[in-house]
């Protein structure tokens, strides 16, 4: 393990490691999925409204991002309803899902 000699260094060493928590604290944040099918439709829904987007387990092996509005929403996407199961419903409004415009350029033959 390197030491640090100097006030400056020791400074230095300590912002690192504080931002190093600072990050991996954010990706773990970022990373974290809500149990849809374990929760009342009435939480994930309010838990969407709180926080504006919001990545929702919808199965033991899928996911979906679910946001409150087009606000939450990248450039050239829109808003369509997202259906998730909970527990005390299969077909939940949890809110939206951004879904890119097709302006039709890929049309399909």
């Amino acid at each position: 393990m390197w030491k640090a000699r100097t006030k400056k260094e020791q400074l230095q060493l300590a912002a690192l490691a504080c931002a190093g928590t600072l990050l991996a604290s954010w990706s773990a944040a970022a990373q974290e999925r809500v149990p849809a099918p374990n929760l009342p439709c009435a939480s994930v829904r309010a838990m969407v409204d709180a926080r504006g987007a919001l990545v929702v387990s919808t199965g033991p092996m899928s996911y979906e991002r679910v946001v409150r509005d087009g606000g939450f929403c990248e450039l050239e996407t829109t808003t369509a309803p997202a259906w998730v199961p909970t527990a005390d419903n299969p077909q939940c409004f949890a809110g939206y899902r951004c879904r890119q415009i097709n302006r039709g350029e890929s049309r399909p033959d």
